[in-house]
């Protein structure tokens, strides 16, 4: 692959890695004040994809408004991920084994099969952190992560290395955050109360697709450019 086109997909490949990151941080926790700020001042931009687009629209709305703060914002990420105030006790329990086992139980395969994702890479379990190996946000930094490990081997011109982190991204996606993080975010939206939640679900939707499709066309043209 020549060094122009490589110098534009690690360019792509960092915003990836920037926007998986924000991601992880939004599902993790509630949001602060300071997050509260860098996201009201942040400047948003349309990407062409209507879906992703209408997401970032109804979170900048929330974010402009005059109820824009971070107890509003906190009640409704208690709402609609740990079930607060719901007199059923439903959320949008934020586990791939929720979504993905036959009766919608935690520790189930999925979380054994990201647990050894993570062992594969010398990760393990963060002492200040200690939700199930497969909550969204630790599943979204792992490909953060993931990103990360891809522009250190292209940075060290280590092309082998390079082109198998980007199928390891592709094979982690596909078995895994393709497989339930859409039934998620149509979780997500129907408990959020707050468009900042409602568009973050469906930014978040629409961005997984999207990302999916151009890694899996990445990987191919990258694996084709090495075998030329």
């Amino acid at each position: 692959m020549e060094a122009t086109n490589l110098a534009e997909l690690d360019d792509a490949m960092r915003h990836r890695m920037e926007m998986y990151a924000l991601l992880a941080r939004l599902y993790r926790e509630e949001v602060d004040g300071d997050l509260l700020q860098m996201l009201q001042e942040g400047g948003v931009t349309v990407s062409g994809d209507a879906s992703l687009d209408e997401g970032l629209y109804l979170m900048r709305r929330y974010l402009a408004s005059s109820d824009a703060s971070t107890l509003d914002l906190a009640k409704d990420y208690a709402k609609v991920f740990c079930g607060a105030a719901s007199t059923n006790k439903t959320a949008a329990y934020p586990y791939e084994s929720v979504f993905t086992s036959e009766k919608g139980l935690l520790m189930q395969e999925a979380r054994d099969e990201v647990l050894a994702w993570y062992h594969r890479y010398g990760l393990g379990r963060s002492e200040r952190y200690h939700e199930c190996e497969d909550h969204v946000a630790l599943e979204f930094e792992f490909f953060a992560f993931l990103i990360g490990k891809y522009l250190d081997a292209s940075a060290s011109g280590q092309a082998a290395s390079a082109e198998q982190l980007l199928a390891a991204q592709r094979d982690f996606m596909q078995g895994h955050l393709v497989n339930w993080v859409p039934a998620f975010c149509r979780h997500v939206n129907l408990r959020a109360k707050t468009d900042f939640y409602r568009g973050l679900a469906q930014l978040t939707a629409a961005y997984v697709k999207r990302d999916f499709a151009a890694l899996k066309e990445t990987a191919g043209a990258f694996a084709s450019a090495e075998r030329c």
